[in-house]
């Protein structure tokens, strides 16, 4: 693309002016071709559902269970140390996916307390201020939950338990 310029005595030619507009357009046309092609690609193998096509896989069964929280009444005990702290107060509950489990626990609550109250009394206030210590009293609790409705009961289901409330004083 020559420009024509007119000068006193005629006209001139200037070449070059439209070389780098020419480059864009190119550019761009090879741009889109290579970009059809990719998307074409993509389609093909997508949809196509040739004899090469590996299977789509089955669908696995989601098995949604109910979450059942059973609150544990508040728990006081005396610890062995009388300083620094010399009370403790927990609040917990116990959680199973089973609502019959649920139901069991509440029935053998008076048991679970009772056992969870001598539990209380053994740890020291040096042991129940780290998390290790408290992690350790809750394994003991759950222990405890699951010990009373496998004895009661012959169940399992029990799952864990979870502190509420957690004071020392």
């Amino acid at each position: 693309m020559a420009k024509k310029e007119k000068a006193e005595g005629g006209e001139v030619e200037v070449e070059g002016g439209g070389s780098s507009t020419k480059k864009l357009i190119i550019i761009m046309v090879v741009v889109m071709v290579v970009m059809m092609g990719a998307t074409g690609a993509v389609v093909y193998f997508l949809f196509a559902g040739g004899e090469g096509a590996a299977p789509a896989p089955e669908a696995e069964e989601v098995i949604i269970r109910e979450t059942n929280y059973v609150k544990l009444d508040t728990i006081t005990a005396n610890l062995i140390e009388k300083r620094p702290a010399r009370h403790i107060q927990i609040e917990a509950e116990v959680m199973t996916y089973s609502p019959k489990v649920a139901e069991l626990l509440q029935m053998h609550m008076p048991r679970i307390r009772n056992d969870l109250n001598n539990l209380l009394g053994a740890p020291s206030y040096v042991e129940l201020r780290t998390a290790e210590g408290k992690e350790a009293l809750r394994q003991g609790m759950l222990d405890i939950a699951k010990r009373v409705i496998k004895d009661q009961e012959g169940l399992d289901g029990v799952e864990a338990v979870y502190f509420t409330k957690f004071i020392m004083q």
